[in-house]
């Protein structure tokens, strides 16, 4: 049986509170994941993916004291009626730059988001503060561009 309290057994230090802040601006970077999440808005559902990117900067590796840091980019997706990826007129706008920015927005090849794992792009990191505490800032990519 798991006994929480081993895993404390003897230690002694504080644990940080703050994560690393990767500092704004433009960096090589990879996409390591993503994940679908679905969450309520006053309009009604929305469908959001988030894309998990690594930062390929050394000087960021120093800076965060991370060997993998890594940035969030949050696209929000237009679906049709029977819940698939819109790709009509005006829809999907976000997510059409980022494939355009990966040479992945050909509309004679089909898309799924698997491909969009171990792709390279050039990310703008934006600082945004927390809607209800403004002390704390995050750091998400804001742009993606071709390598």
């Amino acid at each position: 049986m798991f006994d929480l309290n081993a895993v404390t057994a003897g230690v002694t230090g504080a644990n940080d509170t703050k994560y690393a802040l990767i500092p704004a601006g433009e960096y090589m970077a990879q996409i390591e994941k993503y994940e679908g999440r679905q969450m309520p808005t006053t309009k009604g559902i929305a469908t959001v993916v988030d894309i998990t990117w690594v930062i390929l900067d050394e000087e960021v590796k120093k800076i965060t004291q991370l060997d993998k840091p890594t940035v969030r980019q949050s696209v929000f997706l237009e679906l049709t009626d029977d819940q698939k990826l819109d790709t009509g007129a005006q829809k999907n706008i976000k997510l059409g730059r980022l494939r355009e920015a990966l040479s992945l927005n050909d509309p004679s090849k089909e898309f799924a988001f698997d491909t969009l794992l171990g792709q390279m792009g050039l990310i703008t990191v934006a600082h945004n503060p927390d809607k209800k505490d403004p002390e704390i800032v995050y750091a998400n990519v804001s742009k993606v561009g071709a390598t």
